[in-house]
């Protein structure tokens, strides 16, 4: 990647939303955007002001990474969106659909963690999870998308591990020995690491087409469904 390649990240996942902008190696700031209700309309805005403040033109952008779920349907669905349409006038535009489970675990992971299982809620006390591992220096996800009982999920990827994600205050976790539960804090997805990772799924060339791009949300089978399509991109 070019020292000089300019990058935006963007988070609507989840109840509290980001963006984030960098050049090369370096993030320059992050912006929040408020509650899932507002991020519609402070999503172009924050864009447009930390451009302003850094003298970046549209046409300066080289690569977007698009938090893509699960996640909220409608917060997904405008990043997703706008994304889209940053492509549809910039063709040379790179974009990276990166896995909010990553992003997730990403922020739970300490130097120490190899093994965290990201929990999101889906309904009638079941998790959309999955687990990452740390491989080559960096997680990755290694198994999952699982959408099952807490405990069958457990039982699935035993400890020692760490688990996060929102779905860890709202399900019922059976009280097993050997699991790490992060701070309700640190639960969800923050745009300083899925710019992160976004950045090094670029340096790897994971790009997603525009026409690919695509929000996933935590129901099944059409999470699993839409998360198999994207991973065989």
């Amino acid at each position: 990647m070019s020292e000089n390649t300019i990058s935006l990240a963007i988070e609507t996942s989840c109840r509290h939303g980001g963006v984030a902008i960098g050049k090369g190696e370096k993030l320059l700031e992050t912006r929040s955007l408020g509650t899932a209700r507002q991020h519609a309309s402070r999503l172009a805005e924050e864009i447009d002001l930390m451009f302003k403040k850094y003298d970046f033109q549209p046409k300066d952008l080289n690569q977007v990474y698009v938090s893509t779920g699960p996640g909220s349907y409608t917060g997904l669905r405008v990043a997703v969106a706008f994304a889209s349409a940053l492509a549809n006038t910039n063709p040379d535009l790179k974009l990276v659909s990166v896995p909010t489970p990553l992003a997730i675990a990403e922020r739970a992971a300490g130097p120490e963690s190899k093994r965290i299982i990201v929990l999101l809620a889906a309904k009638n006390n079941t998790a959309w999870s999955v687990l990452a591992e740390r491989r080559d220096g960096y997680l990755q996800i290694c198994d999952g998308p699982v959408v099952s009982r807490p405990g069958e999920i457990l039982r699935k990827w035993p400890p020692p591990a760490v688990i996060t994600g929102e779905g860890t205050g709202y399900l019922s976790l059976p009280d097993t020995g050997g699991f790490e539960i992060v701070p309700e804090e640190n639960r969800f997805p923050d745009v300083a690491d899925v710019w992160s990772t976004g950045r090094r799924m670029a340096v790897d060339g994971l790009f997603t087409p525009p026409d690919r791009l695509r929000p996933v949300y935590a129901r099944e089978p059409e999470a699993v469904r839409l998360w198999e399509d994207r991973s065989s991109t």
